[in-house]
């Protein structure tokens, strides 16, 4: 290892963020992972061997990162007791499980009634884990989710997943805060910031300290510059702050951050970190965010059907100044580095998803928030004669609260290059870009082939209550 003088170069990972922009009476609750509606806010991602890497938000509002060691004793042991809640055709993997909303809502509803907390099945919505189709049925006022589905069950890290895919499975809390949402017009995002007091005083140190150094001394100057940055700010908007979609947006971008400076390594082939990619002349301030991707809607002619695909999200960048007052300025360009990672993440994303559940949690954030809105935009309620009284109703149909994301601690990283330069990355945070908005998904009509899939689709005799089917 080279251990000579190194000068040092910042490359200042400013922001990994979040897109989610709209187009544009007793209480039922739905009740968090431990059925109490409260807790730390603890979810997981992937690790390497085999440990479940997740984040907790604890009573102050402190974003942290916690490893939980594989235990497939444990785990197996809490698939055999949640079999036993479960029935067992909702243990199977379905390829295409039907969810009717309408039905759902009624069940909720008797719950509301005598304000008892929904049943796992409802709070998993059947343990369907993706949305692949919208079935609409005027005859029999309904609409109809369709995608694929399975068991779930707690990691052992606070998170419910698949039993066999180990993807988690959509929410009902995370669809009514998507439905409201839409309802009102909001953006949804959230927002992890450097304070620009920390920004200013961070400028001034990386100023007077850029000269050449040993790489003990430069390991110590990265170390300071997180030490000044402090912990970063959280901002949440659109949805309930202290509820499971915001804390699942904090924690998705929170991991996006933690992986690119390689502090998280990922059993993911072929997939490299911001990192690797940075060279000496790298030396500006990043900012990512996530926004929608998907292929173009197939509809049927009627507008009755249509089909979902894409890998849901994409992940773009730009580059920033700070001034000496800790603003931040978009420069409107991006390196080189920073414009192949974007690209290459967007690239990887189907298959982090599969490692992290929290970026899989964030795809179901963003199909339930992309089907809110073409429920609103073409009028699909409206069509059926249906008010989602309770859905829509944040006094009748609560959510679990969640400790409140305030602070996010700020990482560092560094690499060793070529040319015996010591690169350091101090973690940022997450921005939205509200341009990007779901009305650029385009709607093709004319797939016929959607009539076969949605008459398949079609309500079998069902017992009573029974909202769901395969």
């Amino acid at each position: 290892m080279f251990r000579g003088p190194v000068r040092l170069a910042v490359c200042l990972a400013m922001s990994c963020a979040l897109l989610f922009a709209m187009a544009g009476p007793a209480a039922a609750q739905i009740s968090g992972d431990n059925g109490t509606g409260t807790g730390t806010g603890t979810g997981t991602g992937t690790a390497t061997d085999g440990a479940a890497a997740g984040v907790t938000v604890d009573a102050d509002g402190l974003v942290k990162t916690i490893i939980v060691p594989g235990n497939k004793r444990l785990n197996k042991q809490r698939r055999a007791a949640i079999r036993k809640e479960l029935t067992e055709d909702l243990t199977k993997f379905s390829p295409l499980r039907k969810v009717s909303l309408v039905r759902l809502e009624q069940a909720c509803t008797e719950f509301a009634e005598t304000q008892k907390h929904v049943t796992p099945d409802m709070q998993y919505l059947a343990g369907l884990q993706r949305i692949d189709y919208v079935f609409v049925f005027p005859e029999s006022h309904d609409i109809v989710i369709a995608g694929p589905a399975e068991g779930f069950a707690e990691d052992g890290a606070g998170r419910t997943v698949g039993l066999t895919t180990g993807r988690p499975p959509l929410r009902l809390d995370d669809l009514m805060v998507a439905l409201r949402a839409v309802k009102r017009g909001d953006d949804v995002g959230c927002s992890i910031d450097a304070r620009p007091e920390n920004l200013a005083k961070f400028k001034q140190y990386q100023a007077s300290h850029s000269g050449a150094a040993s790489a003990s001394v430069g390991k110590k100057r990265f170390a300071q510059m997180a030490k000044i940055l402090g912990n970063q700010k959280v901002t949440i908007w659109g949805v309930p702050p202290d509820s499971h979609f915001a804390r699942t947006m904090v924690e998705a971008d929170y991991f996006m951050k933690k992986i690119s400076i390689g502090q998280l390594r990922l059993r993911v082939r072929g997939f490299k970190t911001h990192l690797s990619m940075v060279g000496p002349g790298d030396d500006m301030a990043n900012r990512w965010w996530f926004a929608p991707l998907y292929e173009p809607f197939q509809a049927s002619d009627d507008g009755n059907a249509y089909k979902i695909s894409g890998p849901r999200a994409q992940l773009f960048a730009e580059n920033e100044i700070v001034t000496a007052d800790g603003k931040r300025i978009g420069v409107g360009t991006k390196a080189a580095s920073t414009d192949r990672y974007a690209n290459h993440f967007t690239e990887k994303f189907p298959q982090l998803a599969d490692a992290v559940p929290a970026f899989a949690e964030l795809q179901t954030l963003f199909d339930l928030l992309t089907v809110s809105a073409l429920i609103e935009k073409q009028g699909l309620a409206e069509r059926i004669g249906w008010s989602m009284s309770l859905f829509l109703d944040d006094q009748r149909g609560t959510v679990a609260k969640w400790n409140v994301p305030r602070d996010v601690p700020t990482s560092v990283a560094y690499k060793w290059t070529r040319g015996r330069m010591l690169i350091g990355m101090v973690g940022g945070g997450v921005m939205i870009d509200p341009r990007r908005t779901l009305e650029a998904v385009a709607i093709e009509e004319g797939d016929e082939s959607l009539i076969e899939k949605q008459t398949a689709a079609e309500e079998a005799e069902l017992p009573a209550g029974r909202w769901w089917w395969d």
